[in-house]
């Protein structure tokens, strides 16, 4: 498929479940703390991910291709 997609954005907020732990402990992919995801409304399938890795600043991974048997 190609062309514009339509997307659901979906926001992590990471909060501490337990005092004294703190945002450090989400992770995914490298990134830390608060999370956005964009998701393909008819195929369900991640477009984005977009978040803080502590080097490099705020990033974000992007879906190029799909193949769909």
């Amino acid at each position: 498929m190609r062309g514009k997609r339509q997307a659901l954005l979906i926001s992590v907020d990471a909060r501490p479940l337990y005092p004294g732990s703190s945002e450090q402990d989400m992770e995914l992919l490298g990134m830390q703390g608060d999370l956005e995801f964009y998701v393909d409304t008819e195929l369900r399938v991640p477009l984005r991910i977009a978040g803080r890795v502590p080097w490099a600043g705020r990033v974000s991974l992007e879906l190029k291709a799909l193949t769909i048997p």
